[in-house]
């Protein structure tokens, strides 16, 4: 039944940064691999429900073939979104903000 949930299409698009080629994959990737800051800049850490939902994200993205677009449902979807969220990149690039805005940022 799990085929039958709706599911959220995220093109896989390719960035450059610097000299490096990184995907919308790669770049959601480090985005749930990061822990979440609270309102004063202190990374929070992961609970047993953040680590599982992303880790839900991070099969998917396991598994996605070169070309394929990301498909997640809904809630792995918003997993996602929260994650692209509140990620703190190392460095500000025009490339985080494209990226963001594919999930609605």
């Amino acid at each position: 039944m799990a085929d039958d949930l709706i599911k959220k299409s995220i093109e896989n698009k390719t960035y450059t940064i610097d000299t490096a080629k990184l995907t919308t994959a790669d770049l959601l990737n480090a985005a749930i691999a990061q822990s979440p800051f609270n309102a004063h800049g202190q990374a929070m850490g992961f609970d047993f429900a953040l680590n599982r939902a992303r880790g839900r994200v991070a099969d998917v993205l396991e598994k996605l073939k070169l070309g394929e677009p990301i498909q997640l449902e809904d809630a792995d979807y918003q997993t996602a979104v929260d994650a692209v969220r509140l990620v703190r990149w190392n460095r500000q690039h025009k490339v985080y903000d494209e990226f963001s805005k594919q999930f609605g940022l």
